[in-house]
């Protein structure tokens, strides 16, 4: 179990919020923003998870995809266009309006 202050520890309780549907929506946004600056595996394929769920808030859909596509500019390193098809509309339109606004 990671340090409470360590770096993996604060991604670790970031993620637990985000998936976490007892979670207060603005929470979840805030995580899902915070994760987006983050470079990690995990961190990416549970902000899919998240913005590909139709059952999630628009808004935490939208903040989902501006965090997959902030992820995305950093490093370009997978095929957005390819893993868009998956995201639900709001996502999809997260991801267009951030890559709009570079």
């Amino acid at each position: 179990m990671p340090d409470a202050d360590s770096p993996e520890a604060h991604v670790d309780f970031l993620l637990s919020m985000l998936v976490d549907p007892c979670e207060s929506l603005t929470l979840r946004e805030d995580a899902a923003s915070y994760l987006g600056h983050m470079d990690d595996g995990a961190v990416l394929a549970s902000l899919i998870l998240v913005a590909s769920d139709k059952s999630q808030h628009e808004r935490l859909l939208a903040r989902c995809g501006n965090a997959i596509a902030e992820i995305w500019d950093r490093n370009r390193n997978f095929d957005v266009d390819l893993l868009m098809e998956g995201l639900t509309g709001p996502a999809r339109a997260g991801v267009n309006g951030w890559l709009k606004s570079k």
